[in-house]
């Protein structure tokens, strides 16, 4: 979920399904490629020359050699060098409905210091594409995973220093969002006033505390029925709603179905 919508996941996950190309590219000049709506996640990785990338909502980004694009599918964008020697890594993959591109805020555009770091990540990750071992897409799978790691890394300490403040009471939400929590000792873990504290997170977040703990509730409710290891009765219990016609309500109110329509179409039952 996006970052001002929804839940706020200290940990991040991603899943990366069918990796269709990994491929280095040696362009002219006068190099021009325009996406109109790009089929595929990817990474576009500059190992020397320089350019320029444009979009609609970035405009133009000068780029060189350790620039990393981070495309999303659908994207529309333009990609020109800028003199010779324009190189580039370029890939393509499917990620999980579910993934990081969406539940952080990503750049579009990360220009790495450590620009001799970086050549060894897409050397290597370019090499075991080209090896084509007997596990070679697991390897690749595991180097792409190392990348993004790397990335989220690298914009969580870009986060705003406000996000940090509040990273305590995010934490006690999510650990505990199945008994009652209070403004004020929410606000107590953050060291702040009530009246301060409620006013940052629903900045920060983008809803109140007490409404960010029913997502965080809901979203766990989800996952619970998934599982099949509990019914909707149990699962009512285990996140703490006093009776099952509560906890219906509330999943209604945020899912617009039911709980048991939320199962039947999970399960097809």
């Amino acid at each position: 979920m996006d970052y001002k919508t929804g839940i706020l996941n200290l940990s991040y996950d991603i899943t990366f399904q069918d990796v269709s190309i990994i491929v280095k590219k040696h362009e002219s000049k006068s190099f021009f490629y325009k996406s109109l709506r790009r089929i595929d996640y990817g990474f576009i990785y500059i190992t020397s020359g320089n350019g320029v990338y444009s979009d609609s909502e970035n405009g133009e980004i000068r780029i060189a050699e350790g620039s990393l694009l981070i495309l999303e599918q659908d994207s529309t964008y333009d990609i020109r060098a800028d003199g010779e020697n324009f190189s580039y890594i370029t890939t393509a993959f499917h990620v999980a409905p579910t993934n990081i591109f969406r539940t952080m805020n990503i750049p579009v555009h990360i220009a790495f210091g450590n620009v001799s770091v970086w050549n060894r990540y897409f050397d290597r990750l370019l090499k075991t594409w080209q090896a084509r071992s007997q596990f070679y897409m697991i390897e690749t799978k595991i180097v792409l995973n190392e990348i993004m790691l790397e990335v989220l890394k690298y914009c969580s300490n870009k986060d705003s220093s406000s996000k940090g403040r509040i990273t305590a009471a995010i934490e006690y939400i999510n650990k505990n969002c199945s008994e009652k929590i209070s403004i004020e000792e929410l606000a107590r873990l953050c060291a702040m006033s009530p009246s301060y504290f409620r006013k940052l997170f629903t900045e920060e977040v983008g809803m109140s505390p007490i409404k960010y703990r029913d997502v965080v509730r809901i979203d766990k409710a989800k996952s619970l029925l998934t599982s099949e290891l509990f019914n909707v009765t149990e699962v009512a219990e285990e996140l703490g709603f006093c009776d099952i016609y509560h906890f219906s309500k509330e999943f209604k109110k945020y899912t617009g179905i039911s709980p048991l329509e939320y199962k039947k179409q999970i399960f097809g039952r």
